[in-house]
C-alpha cells in the first residue's frame, strides 16, 4: 500500500464502522478519523484484519467458485477440511473414554489399564491437534489457489484496482 492515501482506504472499506465495532480505538486513533487524517499504521492494521476476517468467512463461498473452476484444487481443499472435521469430531469421544476408563482404572487398581487410558489420552491431543493442522490446510488451498489467480475475493480485488489507480 505504498502510494494509497489512509483516508481512501478508510472509507473504500468502511474500516472506520468496521473499527468501531471491533477494536478498542485509542484517543489518537479517534482524533485522526474524526480530523480526516487516519496514521497509516491504524489503517494498516484494520485493513489487514478487516480482510483477514472476511477472507476466514468468506472460504466456504470461495471453495464454490473453486470447485466450478478447478476440480483437483477443490478435490485437496475437500479432503483436507473432511479430515479436519473427522479428526475434531472424533477427539472429545476417546478422550472422554480414555478418562473414564483412567478413573475406573483407579478405583479398581488394575494395573494395566492406567497405561492404556494415559495412551487413549494423548491419542486424543494428538488427533485434536492433527485435525486443527488439516483445517489450517483446506484453507491454505483455497488462499493458494486466491494468490494463483484461480478464485477471487471482491475486497482484494477492489484493493488491487486502488493500488492501479495511483
Amino acid at each position: 500500500m505504498r502510494g494509497i492515501d489512509a483516508q481512501r482506504l478508510l472509507n473504500e472499506f468502511n474500516l472506520e464502522e468496521y473499527a468501531r465495532k471491533n477494536r478498542t480505538l485509542t484517543k489518537e486513533e479517534k482524533d485522526g478519523i474524526h480530523a480526516g487524517d487516519p496514521s497509516l499504521d491504524f489503517v494498516n492494521d484494520t485493513l489487514q484484519e478487516y480482510l483477514y476476517n472476511d477472507l476466514v468467512e468468506t472460504i466456504p463461498s470461495l471453495a464454490m467458485k473453486l470447485q466450478e473452476r478447478n476440480t483437483a484444487l477443490f478435490g485437496e481443499y475437500d479432503r483436507d477440511k473432511s479430515e479436519a472435521e473427522f479428526r475434531l469430531s472424533i477427539a472429545p469421544p476417546v478422550l472422554l473414554l480414555s478418562m473414564i476408563l483412567m478413573i475406573e482404572s483407579w478405583l479398581e487398581l488394575s494395573t494395566p489399564w492406567p497405561y492404556v487410558a494415559a495412551f487413549g489420552i494423548l491419542a486424543a491431543v494428538v488427533i485434536f491437534h492433527k485435525g486443527i493442522n488439516k483445517t489450517a490446510s483446506s484453507r491454505s488451498v483455497v488462499i493458494t489457489a486466491l494468490e494463483i489467480g484461480v478464485i477471487s475475493n471482491i475486497h482484494l480485488e477492489r484493493l488491487k484496482e486502488l493500488e492501479n489507480d495511483i
